[in-house]
């Protein structure tokens, strides 16, 4: 459990060894990153708007299959890329029946389906495989605001290729409203090539390519903006390295939140910080730091909550 920081008695016990599993991938080998040069150039995308750059690209060796289970892992997981994020509320999956009914403010409506939906990529030849609305969760709700996001997972198979290309739409209309752990660009996409008759030794030579870009609100938007460069870079690094790691027979070993649902432990950790957090840190009468264990011991208590919920039931009161 890695999203706030506890002890390291009571991070053991929230803890659950894996089984070990036979190693997907076979090579020995790691790749090393190596980003190409030519930023801020058109990217493959077409689907008719001039303001797309790529911000950064790299060869890879991995294949598609590989690249959508990557990408997959990430849009359930945005705390991978983003230490400000502690989750994704998943509230619409095309290939998955999601109650919407368990997200009651689910906030797309009808005015925002022409926007954030997949016509115009498929109107330029590109197939919508899945598409996914999640809700982002920040670390810090007193600061930061949710963010509701459409991710589009398309494909296209041409004579020599065959391109992927996930879109993240977030749910906002001008840069302004873009909260501060999200780059302020209208869209962003990972695009991902690879040769339709790779190398028959295998994933071994540098086949494919795979990048980063951007559409920006509009054409004045700065082209040498460092922040946007530098969560580009990460973005790339992170789907790099998970995709050789499945080459590589990288085995996730320990799995997280076997006690406890993270959404439930988070939560309750967010409403117990908020209501709790700046009394005991003022009033802190100990020579240690009360902003290091304040939370820690907010982040024990709400485990607890939880885990006391789940072995003794609340008694129910009655009004007479």
């Amino acid at each position: 459990m890695t999203y706030v920081p506890l002890m390291d008695g009571v991070e053991a016990v929230m803890r659950a060894p894996a089984e070990p599993g036979p190693a997907r991938g076979h090579l020995a080998e790691p790749h090393v990153f190596t980003p190409l040069e030519g930023k801020h150039t058109s990217p493959d995308i077409d689907h008719g708007s001039t303001s797309w750059k790529t911000a950064i690209a790299a060869v890879c060796r991995f294949s598609p299959e590989v690249f959508e289970l990557v990408m997959l892992d990430l849009v359930r997981h945005p705390n991978l890329t983003s230490s400000n994020i502690v989750r994704a509320d998943i509230v619409h999956d095309s290939a998955k029946q999601v109650n919407r009914g368990d997200h009651p403010d689910f906030g797309v409506g009808s005015e925002y389906t022409a926007i954030f939906d997949s016509t115009a990529y498929e109107a330029s030849g590109w197939h919508c495989d899945r598409r996914l609305v999640r809700r982002l969760i920040p670390r810090n709700q007193q600061r930061d605001r949710i963010l509701e996001q459409t991710c589009i997972f398309l494909s296209r198979i041409a004579d020599d290729s065959i391109g992927s290309l996930v879109v993240y739409i977030p749910h906002v209309m001008r840069a302004e409203e873009m909260p501060h752990y999200h780059p302020a660009v209208k869209q962003l996409a990972f695009h991902h090539s690879y040769p339709r008759n790779p190398s028959p030794l295998g994933p071994g030579k540098d086949a494919g390519r795979v990048s980063v870009s951007y559409e920006y609100f509009d054409s004045n938007q700065s082209l040498d903006d460092t922040r946007l460069d530098r969560t580009a870079l990460k973005l790339l690094q992170t789907v790099h390295k998970h995709g050789e790691g499945q080459l590589t027979g990288y085995e996730k070993r320990v799995h997280h939140d076997q006690i406890i649902p993270q959404k439930r432990y988070q939560d309750t950790y967010a409403r117990l910080k908020a209501k709790y957090g700046k009394q005991l840190t003022t009033t802190w009468v100990e020579v240690t730091d009360p902003v290091k264990h304040v939370f820690e011991d907010i982040g024990i208590a709400a485990f607890l909550v939880e885990l006391w919920d789940d072995m003794y039931s609340r008694p129910v009161t009655v009004d007479a």
